[in-house]
């Protein structure tokens, strides 16, 4: 016996030493790392950034762009009804019954605008951003709902640190500056200028919302083949501050087929945006149902992030089950927060019943912790 484990050994450290890189699905190429901290280039955006909420802040100073900025952040469809400056500016300077005085500072603020949209996409900063757009929204629900165009609101800056204690903010009554708390969003609306830090701005599906029992499953007969399916997924720590909204949750997966395959997939879970909530993904566009049989490795490695903006980068990954380890690597962003890992051995989840209990899955699964994220699964045919 003894034997036959270091033989296996020996033959999986020869399969991962000849491992290619194109066998792995989903591999970003390699990036220089020139972002995070204060860099040269989180210097520049934030710099930008500043400089174009203090021009939304003065042009919010009229009633009329107000009133334009409430009425267009009302008619977005995106992800919590983000608008993207440059095209708030360009529709504001063709205003009707506005002065020219008005329209004069919206088509300079335009131009400012786009000038960074061509700086970030540039390559020495676009590396560190998730796209060049510069996002205009309330990340506070409560304020997006409740703001009337009233000239109470802050505009904050948003920055490529954006989990910084506080951020800078500019009066539109005032047109002074301030510092506001990160930890609790203030009485007064804020509408944050900010770089981009979404994958997809595609609003999310609503999530039903589920605290379903935790039961060990009967064990029905075992088939050849199935699916590893996470049903309902819950976070305890987002790691987002309110002035950056709804989390941006992705579930790295590492599955080892056969003898010489790793594949290794990124599945964003639009809709996981509350902390302490179990969400049903039946109706997540994306899912976490991964097929096996018994040509695949019994564990399946899963990593939890929450997506920020920064240089990608490789992470390491070590996938273990009975003494053999295989390890490969991920790609992240430096600025991402990560909310755990852990390896599934797909033996100790328990199968959905059949028969008169088929259709009564959620009554049967198995949970696993990340640490700050839980799923709970069960095997599928």
């Amino acid at each position: 016996m003894k034997r036959t484990c270091v033989g296996l050994f020996l033959l999986l450290t020869l399969m991962f030493l000849s491992f290619k890189p194109e066998q792995i699905l989903g591999q970003a190429p390699e990036r220089p790392a020139n972002g995070g901290g204060d860099s040269l280039v989180s210097v520049t955006v934030n710099a930008e950034l500043d400089g174009r909420a203090k021009e939304l802040a003065a042009l919010l100073a009229d009633p009329g762009i107000r009133n334009h900025l409430r009425a267009e952040i009302k008619r977005s469809s995106r992800r919590e009804q983000i608008i993207f400056l440059d095209e708030f500016l360009a529709s504001a300077s063709k205003l009707s019954g506005q002065s020219d005085k008005v329209r004069g500072k919206c088509d300079d603020a335009l131009g400012k605008a786009k000038k960074a949209k061509q700086r970030f996409n540039q390559a020495d900063i676009i590396n560190a951003l998730v796209s060049p757009e510069v996002d205009v929204y309330f990340p506070a629900r409560d304020h997006r709902d409740k703001w009337t165009g009233s000239d109470d609101v802050l505009v904050g800056v948003g920055t490529l640190n954006g989990e910084a204690e506080t951020i800078k903010a500019y009066s539109v009554k005032t047109q002074q500056s301030l510092s506001l708390n990160t930890t609790e969003p203030p009485a007064s609306p804020v509408i944050m200028v900010s770089p981009c830090e979404h994958d997809s701005h595609e609003a999310p599906p609503p999530l039903e919302t589920s605290d379903v029992p935790q039961s060990k499953s009967e064990t029905p007969k075992e088939g050849k083949n199935s699916y590893l399916q996470t049903s309902y997924f819950k976070i305890t720590n987002d790691h987002e501050p309110w002035t950056s909204g709804d989390p941006e949750i992705y579930v790295l997966v590492v599955q080892w087929y056969g003898t010489s395959t790793l594949t290794k997939v990124k599945i964003y879970l639009n809709g996981v945006n509350q902390e302490g909530v179990w969400k049903d993904l039946a109706g997540c566009p994306t899912n976490l149902n991964f097929y096996w049989d018994d040509n695949y490795f019994p564990i399946t490695y899963y990593r939890v992030m929450e997506e920020d903006p920064g240089t990608l980068m490789n992470s390491p990954v070590t996938v273990s089950a009975f003494g053999v380890s295989v390890s490969t690597y991920v790609t992240i962003r430096d600025g991402d927060d990560a909310l755990g890992s852990v390896n599934v051995d797909r033996n100790a989840v328990g199968w959905c019943p059949y028969g008169a209990l088929a259709n009564c899955c959620q009554c049967w699964f198995t949970e696993v912790s990340t640490g700050e994220a839980r799923m709970r699964m069960v095997k599928v045919h």
